[in-house]
């Protein structure tokens, strides 16, 4: 089912599904991930400037005979600032939970995608022969990252990932969340651009988004850093693109 049409009724708001449906709802908080720009505008008339990149996570086992404990049972989350060679972002990584191996990334360092036309080489359903060809060389120099950090950094992981897999990163300007009232619309809040680092704090968004929505008080205090408003006069988005023309 697709959302049509969204528009203001009284106090509220009507929701229009392309069945023809009608949602009648007191508010409405619109959360569409990697199509948060294009619904804000085909939905709500408003422009609002995101970047959505296919990024891919490896995963490197023990080398056979390592008796180092390489899960989150004695190692943490970390972060590193070490140059990728593909931005300024570095890597992250996680130890090994449920997958046995350690995920590595670098982050915000995958191609640019269209959400509706993902490659089949980032994850997707496919895409045009060129930007197949584009996505696949981007995203072989991202597990060629990854595996130089884990060569610099962890000498007792494998040095070929037995893992990776794609996810989609959804970016604002500043690369801070979009929590709030949609301009114009006050039944609706908008919740979105997570930005690579909105996963952990999934319930912590959840749970503002909502208090928002219902008029309570949030569990932090936001002011305006979340606000639609500060991205609505955006003149292009965040640094790594003036950087990888």
């Amino acid at each position: 089912t697709c959302v049509v049409e969204l528009r203001p009724d009284g106090t509220g708001a009507v929701v229009i599904t392309d069945s023809g449906e009608a949602i009648c709802a007191r508010r409405v908080i619109l959360a569409p991930g990697p199509w948060l720009s294009g619904l804000a505008s085909s939905l709500l008339g408003l422009e609002i400037p995101t970047e959505v990149s296919a990024e891919t996570v490896s995963y490197f086992a023990p080398r056979a005979g390592c008796e180092l404990d390489h899960s989150y049972r004695s190692m943490p989350v970390f972060i590193s600032y070490m140059n990728s060679g593909l931005g300024n972002y570095g890597f992250y990584g996680l130890p090994s939970i449920e997958v046995p191996g350690v995920k590595v990334s670098a982050h915000f360092a995958g191609p640019m995608v269209d959400p509706g036309r993902r490659p089949k080489s980032a994850g997707g359903f496919g895409a045009g022969a060129d930007e197949e060809k584009s996505a696949a060389g981007r995203i072989a120099e991202v597990v060629a990252a990854n595996k130089r950090f884990i060569a610099t950094k962890f000498p007792n992981l494998e040095a070929a990932p037995f893992l990776s897999y794609h996810c989609l990163y959804t970016s604002t300007a500043d690369h801070d969340y979009i929590i709030g009232p949609a301009p114009g619309f006050p039944a609706v809040t908008l919740a979105g651009g997570g930005s690579g680092h909105a996963f952990k704090m999934g319930p912590a968004i959840g749970e503002l988004s909502a208090c928002l929505a219902l008029g309570e008080e949030p569990p932090i205090a936001v002011g305006e850093k979340f606000c639609v408003e500060r991205l609505l006069s955006a003149q292009g988005l965040g640094p790594r693109c003036a950087a990888r023309k």
